[in-house]
């Protein structure tokens, strides 16, 4: 499912709805270091460190992303 572009207060609330993890992808108009994304937990919160590390340490594992292959189970992933 896609709603398009939301606000992050939207998204946070979409996340809250029925999910274990959220993840926004953000871009900038300043320079690109201040590019990211930021991670919801079930409750809609932005991820405490000890989340939010296991989500670094899994992203450090890609090396490099255009090559990319997810093996998990697709049923799992929705886009908002």
């Amino acid at each position: 499912m896609s709603i398009g572009f939301l606000r992050i207060s939207t998204y946070a609330s979409a996340v809250k709805a029925n999910v274990i993890i959220g993840i926004m992808v953000t871009a900038s108009h300043n320079p690109k270091e201040y590019n990211g994304y930021k991670g919801y937990d079930e409750t809609g919160c932005q991820l405490i460190d000890l989340k939010n590390n296991i989500l670094i340490d899994e992203i450090s594992k890609i090396d490099d992303i255009l090559s990319f292959k997810f093996t998990g189970n697709e049923t799992l992933i929705e886009t908002l």
